[in-house]
């Protein structure tokens, strides 16, 4: 029993030297905060884990910055995600605490003004983006663009299931009407 006891009190002891010795040194990520952890490489570290040393954030950060993703790695992401839900797919402020909480926090910063929500966009803000879409051909009438039933009915664009009846509707009575907005009775 008195052999355990020693065994114990010396290997303490071993333990408190290791600890201490690690304490006096410094990070070796260039932090300077005091190391708590020894990895195998024999490298010090500030944290567990060198990804969460300040210093090497940063240092990783400012290497990715303005480099662009090659395809491939587009596509492993595209790959990964795919099929996947997020994690508040299907959850409301009724059914879940967290979206609540964020809702009510959104709702706070907007009402601060650090969140601007689209329909408190200043006049000057609106003409920008108008110029900017016009500039890049944005918005307006596209050919096939709707989610709905679309495609020629002898001779006549349609491009909703309203329109074809529309124009059925024309022909079958004999009916020439002129190009109502929206809907392309012009032969093309």
């Amino acid at each position: 029993m008195l052999f355990v006891a020693w065994f114990f009190i010396l290997y303490f002891i071993h333990i408190n030297k290791v600890l201490m010795s690690i304490y006096e040194k410094i990070c070796d990520f260039g932090c300077g905060k005091p190391a708590i952890h020894v990895f195998k490489s024999g490298k010090y570290c500030c944290s567990k884990s060198c990804n969460s040393c300040e210093s090497k954030r940063l240092k990783d950060s400012l290497s990715k910055k303005g480099k662009p993703l090659s395809e491939n790695c587009k596509r492993k992401s595209y790959e990964s995600l795919k099929g996947k839900h997020p994690w508040n797919y299907g959850l409301t402020i009724d059914t879940d605490e967290r979206v609540a909480n964020f809702q009510i926090k959104l709702k706070k910063m907007r009402d601060n003004g650090e969140v601007i929500h689209r329909k408190h966009q200043t006049e000057k803000t609106k003409e920008k983006l108008s110029k900017i879409a016009k500039d890049r051909g944005l918005g307006g009438y596209q050919k096939k663009s709707g989610r709905g039933k679309w495609g020629w009915y002898k001779g006549f664009w349609c491009d909703s299931s309203y329109e074809l009846a529309y124009v059925i509707y024309n022909l079958d009575h004999n009916i020439v009407a002129p190009a109502i907005e929206g809907i392309n009775l012009l032969r093309s």
